[in-house]
């Protein structure tokens, strides 16, 4: 294959790679669960947190906030999502999860009907070489985020896995 030219991907070549069916569209049943109310996507400028964003506007939430701990991945979803990148509105939130004073005050602000959380650490040989700061996040920083939920009374919290567990007792005690 020459350089700059990339072969086309079929759905039945998509579908054949993922060995099933390849899913598309959205189901209506999401799309009346998610219709008129208000999510908070942490991690948002992430691969996958970003990606549920994208799939949020599909599903016609009234509003979608972007809280992520990472300016730049929050100013590129932004312009993506939005066409500049201009912050004029309040919908991208610069926050730590592992900040439980802050969150709390945030959710109490936004009041998300739906809460996805996908912040977390996720590249392990960096993470094996520092524990604490996996634990700091990927746990703490989600107990944080489960509380903040449940203070600001939203109605579903979906814990996105963004990682796999891989050889679990990897991390001795240093």
């Amino acid at each position: 294959m020459s350089r700059g030219v990339t072969p086309t991907m079929t759905t039945a070549s998509v579908a054949q790679l993922l060995d099933r069916p390849l899913r598309t569209g959205v189901r209506s049943g999401a799309r009346d669960l998610i219709r008129g109310s208000t999510v908070l996507v942490t991690g948002a400028g992430g691969s996958i947190g970003s990606e549920i964003v994208r799939q949020l506007r599909d599903l016609e939430a009234t509003k979608v906030f972007l809280l992520d701990h990472d300016e730049s991945a929050l100013h590129s979803l932004q312009l993506e999502i939005q066409g500049n990148g201009l912050f004029e509105d309040d919908k991208a939130i610069l926050a730590d999860i592992r900040d439980k004073s802050r969150l709390v005050r945030i959710f109490r602000e936004v009041r998300p009907d739906f809460v996805f959380h996908a912040a977390a650490h996720k590249h392990l040989p960096l993470l094996e070489r520092y524990p604490a700061e996996a634990v700091k996040t990927n746990v703490f920083g989600t107990c944080n985020v489960v509380a903040a939920s449940i203070a600001s009374g939203a109605s579903c919290f979906v814990n996105v896995s963004t990682d796999k567990a891989a050889r679990p007792t990897s991390v001795k005690s240093r």
